[in-house]
């Protein structure tokens, strides 16, 4: 289904399950409405006990579907999963990516599978063509249009190879104390920020298709435990919060890809991904329910202000910084909060807010909103967002 209102030529990933009898993948072929072949490449295969192939068809994304069949393996284990032995009784979870080329404008295409018999027998007869490949090397990813280089601290630099802008150091992770509550972040008296620059993981390929590719990160980031009791400063202590950084690449596609996995295990901070540009620009474009707004970065001191300004501006989807010609645009699913600032030269940076970690639905007794309540003041540990996300 494309809901965008033009054509577009998309990399589909899926999970199709196919009853036993099991299928041959090998002589397994994709097939457009027209009745044309569609190349496709399979990126994993695997024989599951009958009946535990819950309805995935219903899934709007691959992610989910992966995600689902993930929970079934963590409950039940090996018993579930069986062998190509066992194909003649076990459902086959069979994921595939192909490009769906010209999908109509707010519309729909359907694609099918049929055996056929008389194949090579080469099940990777059916990957892409060289040319269509997504390139892996080292630490970088390359399609057409941009070069992703990943570090080891989970920054990446990307390059648009269109316009020969290179945005570096993106998506590097920095964490402030918070005393405010659920209504508003609010710093200490003194204030502690530390940053992912010079934490070191080791990099991995996780995918590598053809149409798509992904590399991963993982090291564990050191946070103070809490704020001390006075909430005056960050306590000395740490909590060692393990952080895991995925970036991934589609064929024919700008957008970069970055799925972050943290395990919180601190109380009363702030984490933030920033992305620093080489934009100068005023101002900041952030999507909102009814309209795309333009706000000024600098915003108004607040002074004599009930409720001073937050530094921060509310998004749904996204939010860009353009200087008419080129720009950086930070999409987001259920994170509804940025701030934009700039540098001595005034070059843009986002920051985008992953976790506040708070312990109060409302309190008094800090600055960022003049010392009064915006609530009652109601104690919400689960506030605190202890655990992974």
């Amino acid at each position: 289904v494309n809901t965008l209102p033009f054509k577009r030529t998309e990399v589909i990933e899926r999970l199709v399950v196919f009853q036993p009898p099991g299928v041959d993948s090998h002589n397994l072929h994709l097939y457009d409405e027209e009745g044309h072949s569609v190349p496709f490449t399979v990126v994993s295969k695997r024989y599951v006990e009958r009946f535990w192939a819950v309805d995935y068809r219903g899934e709007l994304f691959s992610s989910r579907q992966g995600d689902l069949f993930r929970k079934y393996q963590e409950h039940f284990g090996d018993r579930i999963v069986r062998t190509e032995a066992d194909r003649d009784e076990a459902d086959c979870f069979l994921t595939v990516q192909f490009v769906a080329r010209d999908l109509p404008a707010l519309g729909h295409a359907n694609y099918h599978f049929r055996t056929e018999t008389g194949g090579d027998g080469v099940e990777t007869r059916h990957r892409p063509p060289s040319v269509w490949a997504v390139k892996t090397a080292d630490n970088t990813l390359e399609n057409d249009l941009v070069r992703v280089k990943l570090h080891h601290n989970g920054t990446l630099d990307i390059e648009d190879k269109r316009t020969g802008t290179t945005h570096a150091g993106l998506n590097l992770y920095e964490d402030t104390e918070d005393k405010g509550d659920e209504y508003d972040y609010s710093p200490a008296e003194n204030s502690l920020t530390l940053t992912s620059a010079d934490v070191y993981g080791d990099i991995r390929v996780v995918e590598d298709s053809g149409l798509s590719a992904r590399l991963e990160v993982r090291y564990d980031l050191h946070l103070p435990s809490s704020l001390e009791k006075n909430r005056d400063h960050r306590r000395p202590d740490t909590a060692a919060c393990r952080t895991t950084t995925r970036v991934g690449l589609r064929l024919g596609s700008p957008v970069v890809d970055v799925e972050v996995e943290f395990d919180n295990r601190a109380r009363d901070h702030r984490l933030r991904a920033l992305f620093p540009t080489t934009i100068v620009t005023d101002t900041v474009v952030t999507d909102g329910h009814f309209l795309i707004s333009e706000r000024p970065i600098e915003k108004p001191a607040g002074a004599g202000w009930v409720q001073p300004p937050p530094t921060t501006y509310p998004q749904r989807e996204y939010s860009l910084v353009s200087d008419g010609r080129t720009g950086l645009a930070v999409l987001n699913r259920g994170l509804p909060e940025v701030e934009a600032v700039r540098n001595e030269s005034g070059k843009a940076t986002l920051a985008l807010t992953l976790l506040r970690c708070v312990g109060w639905l409302s309190r008094d007794d800090f600055d960022s909103r003049n010392r009064g309540n915006a609530g009652p003041t109601i104690h919400t540990p689960d506030a605190q967002c202890l655990g992974r996300s």
